[in-house]
């Protein structure tokens, strides 16, 4: 196996391998702004007041950013990525090989998703019959993965080329709408509160901050780069994509502004636009998935890409914005994430220089599974900060008991 093509997916990236913290900044800004999330901004556009849907945003984020502080900056320390950080906390062979097909699942879920609604938008534009939609959503994951499999240099020439045109396009498409309307928030009549609203933000990324930004931020030359990275790509990206979907909502009753583009008659553009969006997300997205799937099933990064996309292409096939159960399944395996994000990360500032290291696959699972339950139970804003923290303490104390015993 060669590192070098291979990304370096079993081993911590040499020191002149790694790249200039702009390249990783625009991979990372490139995989959060999505048209998925700027359909989860219309929706809360529809049920706060304006003023409170610009504070939950914010609020959200800034918890954000404080996440990828700190993963970004484990990313950059370490030069490993999140699936090698992550066997280091469940030692037994079986163990990690199992806890690495999470993020996986998920990322693939997400991978399908984002290439239909791609589908859907040309079927929609150029009054496609199902089986062909279809066909172009199978056939779409295949293209937003060739980048994925060229590696991450090719990640960073699609986001060098789509990031600058997002926001453009982006902006252009609200200025377009907001000529001829004005903004109305809280029109569902199903009105949430601030702490939902938070909470909701918070989810939208904390599983991509938590377990995919180390896999972008290894690359950087520095810790303080990889931390800012990190937290100005969330606060420039998240913050933009959220309130772009708002307010494409609040004046047109439509979060996705290539839709909006298209009702201007701007087809050209709202295309472009969908493309790009979606290709920086989806590339990414596979990306870390085939980290994990290569070292689990001991082949090249390449190879785990192929299978991935034949995975994502099968299911993409099925349209899976039609599967409503998809969804619910999704986001309860997101709220997961803080827990096990807790475990790892922590894991890994306890040994850093330890030279007798805290480890326990029992104190793993059981800081995952409690983490998880008493972020759920606490509910609101308060989800992600104490499904981490609770899954973090209750590995380290697991953990201490079981290298006393030994």
């Amino acid at each position: 196996m060669n590192n070098k093509t291979d990304d370096f997916v079993s081993m911590m990236i040499p020191s002149e391998y790694r790249q200039p913290w702009f390249k990783i900044f625009l991979v990372w800004v490139g995989f959060i702004v999505v048209v998925g999330t700027m359909a989860v901004g219309g929706g809360m556009a529809g049920q706060m007041h304006q003023d409170q849907f610009v504070f939950a945003v914010l609020a959200g984020n800034f918890v954000l950013a404080i996440f990828a502080i700190l993963s970004g900056y484990i990313g950059a320390e370490s030069g490993k990525t999140f699936n090698q950080l992550l066997s280091d906390v469940f030692p037994h062979d079986l163990s990690w090989r199992i806890a690495s097909f999470y993020a996986p699942i998920i990322l693939i879920g997400w991978f399908g998703v984002e290439a239909a609604i791609f589908g859907n938008l040309m079927g929609e534009i150029f009054n496609l019959p199902t089986e062909h939609r279809r066909l172009i959503m199978s056939l779409a994951t295949v293209m937003f993965a060739v980048s994925s499999y060229l590696g991450f240099r090719a990640l960073n020439w699609v986001s060098a080329v789509a990031v600058p045109l997002i926001y453009l396009i982006g902006f252009y498409a609200i200025y377009l709408v907001s000529s001829q309307a004005t903004a109305k928030f809280g029109f569902s009549g199903n009105l949430i509160g601030i702490g939902e609203g938070t909470a909701i933000v918070m989810g939208s990324w904390i599983m991509g901050v938590l377990t995919c930004l180390p896999d972008l931020t290894r690359f950087c030359r520095s810790k303080l780069a990889g931390a800012l990275v990190g937290a100005i790509g969330i606060l420039v990206g998240n913050v933009f994509t959220f309130l772009v979907g708002g307010a494409a909502a609040a004046m047109a009753g439509q979060s996705d502004p290539a839709k909006l583009l298209i009702s201007f008659g701007f087809i050209p553009l709202a295309i472009i636009l969908s493309l790009a969006n979606i290709w920086t997300t989806n590339d990414a997205n596979m990306y870390s998935a085939a980290l994990h799937i290569a070292r689990v099933g001991n082949v090249t990064r390449h190879k785990a890409v192929i299978i991935c996309t034949v995975i994502a292409a099968i299911f993409a096939a099925f349209d899976p914005t039609t599967i409503g159960v998809l969804f619910t399944f999704l986001i309860f395996m997101g709220n997961t994430a803080p827990a096990l994000g807790g475990i790892v990360l922590g894991a890994y500032l306890v040994n850093r220089n330890r030279l007798q290291k805290l480890e326990s696959a029992f104190g793993g699972w059981s800081g995952w599974l409690v983490g998880s339950a008493a972020g759920s139970l606490i509910g609101g804003a308060w989800t992600v900060p104490v499904g981490f923290f609770v899954g973090f303490g209750v590995w380290l104390i697991l953990a201490w008991i079981a290298q006393n015993r030994r």
